[in-house]
């Protein structure tokens, strides 16, 4: 710790190109995670995870809009859909506004009910959506399945590659973020107040937004939806891998600590949000994969 912070306590702005910077300490992502513990008396839905996350990000599944059908979505896009439909899903209604693009979608089938109803989404509105703890814990293909699902709908990847997701459900908030850094992605989440004018300038207030942004190696793979992934870059808009970096210190007190070691090869576990850390030299390879980007700058100790 000493290091670290005669390190950060040395740092000043420099500049490079008019552009002031200060060098971080770097701290890698982890892998996806490959959870062992059972499933125990979760409930284990027979629905695709695809489709579970399509219908958290943009599905219906309050009581009401659900009383005749399974579930209903609204969409644009074909590519979505189809998805639905390989995964044994066909719409047994289909409405939409004439000359309008987005269709909304209405499901009827037996699984679907009974895995909605086993997961207890249905009644969710969009402030009180959620993952289920089964799909916190399952495995990397489901996991990646069910974010494909909510980004495809409800996340948004920019022209330069930055990729995000927001909801009006703090809960949900948390729950995405838990998965996604189980995947080996940096997540921050922002809490940002919502509303607009009416024809006679007065305000509206709406519910609040939290926006969560993303980055990931191969952040690709956040998609299934065609014209998202082509929007996706191999440093979401940076110049390096991304990573977590260490910015500052704060002296909180003394406390009686323990040092780890681990048995793996590496020597390296994982934190509260999924943070890499160490207690050897290991983690020093980190930077050798960058040794060629001359946009990169690490420091090694």
């Amino acid at each position: 710790f000493d290091m670290i912070k005669s390190y950060l306590d040395r740092q000043e702005k420099n500049t490079v190109s008019n552009v002031a910077y200060k060098s971080n300490l770097l701290i890698p992502l982890c892998n996806p995670v490959k959870f062992t513990q059972g499933i125990g008396r979760r409930y284990r839905p027979k629905t695709s995870a695809y489709v579970i996350g399509a219908l958290i990000g943009d599905g219906c599944l309050t009581e009401k809009a659900c009383l005749n059908y399974s579930a209903s979505i609204t969409s644009m896009d074909d590519d979505i859909i189809n998805e639905f439909s390989l995964s044994g899903l066909d719409p047994c209604l289909v409405s939409g506004e004439k000359g309008g693009k987005a269709k909304t979608f209405f499901y009827k089938d037996d699984n679907l009910t009974q895995d909605l109803s086993g997961l207890k989404l249905y009644g969710c509105d969009s402030l009180s959506k959620f993952i289920p703890s089964y799909y916190k814990y399952a495995t990397v293909d489901e996991r990646f399945g069910l974010v494909q699902g909510m980004m495809d709908t409800d996340g948004t990847v920019g022209k330069n590659g930055h990729c995000s997701y927001s909801t009006s459900s703090e809960r949900l908030a948390e729950d995405m973020a838990f998965i996604l850094r189980s995947l080996g992605a940096y997540v921050t989440i922002s809490k940002k107040k919502a509303g607009y004018k009416d024809k006679n300038g007065i305000y509206k207030k709406c519910h609040d937004s939290y926006c969560l942004y993303i980055k990931m190696e191969k952040e690709e793979r956040l998609f299934r939806l065609p014209r998202k992934k082509k929007r996706c870059t191999p440093f979401n808009g940076g110049v390096s891998s991304p990573t977590k970096r260490i910015t500052g210190y704060e002296f909180v007190g003394y406390e009686p600590c323990r040092c780890l070691l681990v048995s793996d090869p590496n020597a390296l576990y994982l934190a509260d949000d999924f943070i890499v850390t160490h207690n050897s030299f290991a983690i020093l390879l980190e930077a050798v994969k960058d040794v060629q980007n001359r946009y990169f700058n690490s420091i090694i100790l």
